[in-house]
């Protein structure tokens, strides 16, 4: 379910701030018109992320030091440092990342996807090697390649006939793909086409899987838009 989560005009690039919805507490970033929604809390001790640094698209918890990449939720660093007290830090609480929400833009209304466990679909999450196979067909039944990374990671290496619809512009470019066919999401490491298919599940594709592990588990040719 969608959620406001916020105005534009009230985060300029490079900002980050904390929003409340129900009972989760959010982080909002603008890296440079794209917006992001991550867990606010870091997992260590509950610091608060939206007090922290943001430098490019990694924030800095304000209590010890762990980074996120708030474009994924990926852990960069837990704690600070290397000496005693981080050593118990890391034996007290086991590094994790952040949770990652779909972030829709309604003009300036930042809108946030909040989807609970189990209201998200079970989407295929596929081997490159079935999902060579499935590229193979030559038909009219081929499946729709559907990228969600960005311009430029497109630009630098893609797979082969991928339509790019970079994630955050697949709220309002949905209509390009037919959703008679069958719709294969892949990004760099599997967590964008996740969301990807978690939206598209909300809006009635039910034909959609994705590249286990990303671009980055793909074995095969990939060409890029310089050839």
């Amino acid at each position: 379910m969608l959620h406001e989560a916020g105005n534009l005009s009230d985060l300029p690039p490079g900002s980050i701030i904390s929003v409340k919805i129900n009972k989760l507490e959010l982080l909002i970033a603008n890296l440079n018109g794209s917006v992001y929604a991550v867990d606010n809390r870091c997992p260590h001790m509950g610091g608060d992320l939206s007090k922290g640094k943001l430098e490019g698209h990694i924030v800095t918890c304000p209590l010890h030091g762990s980074q996120f990449d708030v474009t994924t939720g990926a852990l960069v660093r837990w704690l600070k440092g290397s000496g005693l007290i981080a050593t118990i830090g890391k034996v007290i609480k086991s590094p994790s990342s952040l949770r990652t929400y779909p972030v829709v833009l309604d003009g300036n209304r930042i809108m946030v996807d909040i989807i609970e466990p189990e209201e998200q679909a079970r989407v295929p999450d596929l081997p490159a090697a079935e999902i060579k196979t499935l590229l193979e067909v030559q038909d009219a039944e081929k499946p729709i390649l559907l990228d969600v990374r960005s311009r430029q990671e497109y630009k630098d290496k893609h797979l082969p006939d991928a339509l790019l619809i970079p994630l955050d512009e697949l709220a309002y470019r949905r209509t390009e793909l037919d959703s008679s066919k069958q719709i294969i999401i892949y990004c760099r490491t599997g967590n964008k086409s996740s969301q990807a298919a978690k939206q598209l599940a909300k809006l009635g594709y039910k034909k959609i899987m994705t590249l286990s592990g990303g671009i980055n588990n793909w074995p095969y040719n990939t060409i890029s838009s310089d050839n």
